[in-house]
């Protein structure tokens, strides 16, 4: 089951930081421009599985991505293997 997040993200800020466009993000997280823009504009919620995206892909701090908290990057933290993914979708 899919869950939408009602907080505040902080995903162009992230994006930002990594000198991406939208464009080139949605290359690398394999989600439309559209939805990328959606989602930083706060028109649209992104899934539990797109945040997952940006933190595996990414390697994303979620708590900069909710809570604009530093690090934005985890760089020492290894990425969630699939099983881990599965029970989080759960």
């Amino acid at each position: 089951m899919l869950c939408r997040l009602d907080v505040l993200m902080y995903l162009k800020e992230f994006r930002e930081r990594l000198n991406l466009t939208q464009r080139e993000l949605s290359d690398i997280l394999k989600i439309a421009q559209t939805a990328i823009a959606r989602y930083e504009n706060d028109k649209v919620k992104p899934t539990s599985t797109v945040l997952l995206k940006y933190i595996n892909e990414l390697n994303a701090n979620p708590n900069f991505l909710f809570l604009e908290m530093e690090p934005h990057i985890l760089s020492d933290v290894p990425k969630l293997n699939n099983d881990s993914i599965n029970l989080l979708n759960e």
